[in-house]
């Protein structure tokens, strides 16, 4: 059923591209160290070729591509709204599963460079249409999320600010422990998690197939890492709780929204696990309110 629900959007949406022109969705290819490597990008209407726009780069999760991420986060839906030019790349796979090769969990294909992949796939779009460089953003769900992590640190002078949706920045429980390197510089970041997450825990307490580094110690690190002063709790209902680190070098802040409740779904997307109890948390929202409030100096 779930299948079904994401193939009737996919056909709906990629119609909705095509009417009249409105939005411009091309499937493309890169060459990255011989390996070919495809992305979807849309550049809606509201978008004026004359002028730099914002680009946001969105990585799916393990098992899914860059076809299903634009529809289950509802990130095209989004752009079309606001205005920003979006990218949903896809990942690579030792088998049929597509996965993302973070440096800390590799589920991508063996000896794939998915940095190197990230550096120029904003080279290739910058080529193929007008972003501003100042507004570079990458966001991922799950092992697109320990991706956007990752190459947010080590790829820092890219991105103005990144999103994680369900992630970690690392397998602190394994021995040695394995985490994603140091910033090289700063960048701003909102992490969204749901507390009953079963498949990357939201902290140590949890009983996921995978237990990292907590959500709140992910902030904790970007928030050290930036120099950041907090935190300040913005918000705190039934639905979620939202905490903010500010006043970071080059301005950048830290949010943390964890999703009361909330599964390993994308808050407000399309579910692919089963009943969707986060829609009340809408993460396409968040992601764009927070990204389109910080730019590169």
């Amino acid at each position: 059923m779930i299948r079904q629900s994401l193939a009737a959007l996919l056909i709906a949406v990629h119609a909705a591209a095509w009417a009249g022109g409105a939005v411009v969705r091309t499937v493309n290819t890169v060459s990255v160290a011989g390996t070919e490597r495809t992305y979807i990008l849309r550049i809606p209407a509201k978008v004026n070729a004359a002028k730099p726009a914002p680009l946001v780069i969105v990585l799916h999760g393990w098992t899914a591509s860059g076809e299903l991420a634009e529809i289950y986060t509802k990130m095209a839906e989004k752009a079309d709204e606001a205005g920003f030019i979006v990218a949903f790349p896809n990942g690579t796979a030792p088998g049929k599963a597509l996965g993302w090769n973070t440096g800390f969990l590799n589920l991508g294909k063996s000896g794939v460079d998915d940095f190197a992949f990230m550096e120029s796939l904003v080279k290739d779009i910058s080529a193929k249409a007008k972003v501003d460089p100042k507004q570079v953003y990458l966001c991922g769900h799950s092992n697109g999320a320990m991706m956007s992590h990752a190459a947010g640190s080590k790829l820092s002078r890219l991105f103005a600010a990144i999103g994680v949706v369900a992630g970690t920045i690392g397998l602190d429980q394994a021995k040695p422990p394995i985490l994603m390197p140091q910033p090289q510089g700063p960048v701003s970041v909102i992490i969204v998690h749901g507390q009953k997450d079963p498949t990357v825990g939201y902290d140590h307490s949890a009983k996921a197939l995978l237990v990292g580094v907590s959500a709140p110690d992910s902030a904790s690190f970007w928030a050290k890492s930036n120099g950041c002063q907090g935190p300040k709790t913005l918000l705190d209902d039934a639905n979620a709780k939202i905490e903010l680190w500010s006043k970071g070098r080059a301005g950048t802040e830290v949010k943390l929204v964890t999703v009361k409740n909330g599964t390993h779904d994308w808050p407000g997307g399309v579910s692919r696990s089963g009943p969707e109890t986060t829609s009340k948390v809408n993460a396409a929202d968040l992601l764009w309110d927070f990204f389109s409030k910080h730019r590169k100096p």
